[in-house]
């Protein structure tokens, strides 16, 4: 077949022979972009809730980012009213990483110093959110000669091991805050029934 054909046909019959030639990783492709938003459930104007939001986005895009492999190189960092408010404000801030990383400390760190920027006091905040713009392999990633790398995949690889083990923000950063006052509301979230123990019915006879 590959010397009639190509490599896709003999891939082709190999899988309807039920050889498997790719697998999923091999399919599915990395992400380009990857953004972390939401709405909030009330109206945030507090600069450390919104700080504890916006690091909050910024973790997830970290780990989002290991789980395929990428370093983030370009950061941008956004807020904004409703829109159907009378003074309307909608900012946002393009950080540029010094060293591509995908240490959230760092990410971190970088969100805190763009949110001094575009942070207005006196605004009713309903969204905001974190998004790595651009993005490189951590497998071909380019050093500075010139700045330190400080970068630990160690240290990530512990964060996500904890986090998937006991569950979701089991481990998290200080300043993401214990406050759930600018999560979302769900409380007409549909419940998991495959997946939760707590949201199997419950039949009595």
């Amino acid at each position: 077949m590959r010397t009639q054909f190509s490599v896709v046909v003999e891939r082709t019959v190999n899988e309807l022979n039920g050889i498997a030639c790719l697998t999923w990783s091999d399919v599915i492709k990395s992400k380009v972009e990857i953004f972390s938003t939401r709405s909030f459930g009330e109206r945030v104007t507090n600069y450390h809730s919104l700080k504890a939001a916006l690091s909050t986005h910024g973790s997830i895009v970290c780990r989002k980012a290991r789980l395929q492999g990428s370093l983030i190189k370009k950061l941008r960092v956004f807020v904004a009213s409703s829109p159907h408010d009378e003074n309307y404000y909608q900012n946002s801030f393009l950080c540029e990483v010094p060293i591509a990383t995908d240490n959230t400390l760092t990410i971190i760190a970088l969100i805190s110093n763009a949110l001094d920027q575009i942070f207005v006091a006196g605004i009713r905040y309903y969204r905001c959110g974190v998004g790595a713009v651009e993005m490189t392999s951590d497998e071909f990633s380019q050093q500075d000669l010139f700045m330190t790398n400080n970068n630990n995949p160690e240290l990530m690889r512990c964060y996500d091991h904890i986090n998937k083990r006991w569950g979701n923000d089991s481990l998290k950063v200080a300043v993401e805050g214990a406050s759930d006052k600018w999560q979302m509301k769900r409380e007409f979230l549909s419940p998991s029934y495959t997946s939760k123990w707590r949201d199997i019915p419950k039949i009595e006879c």
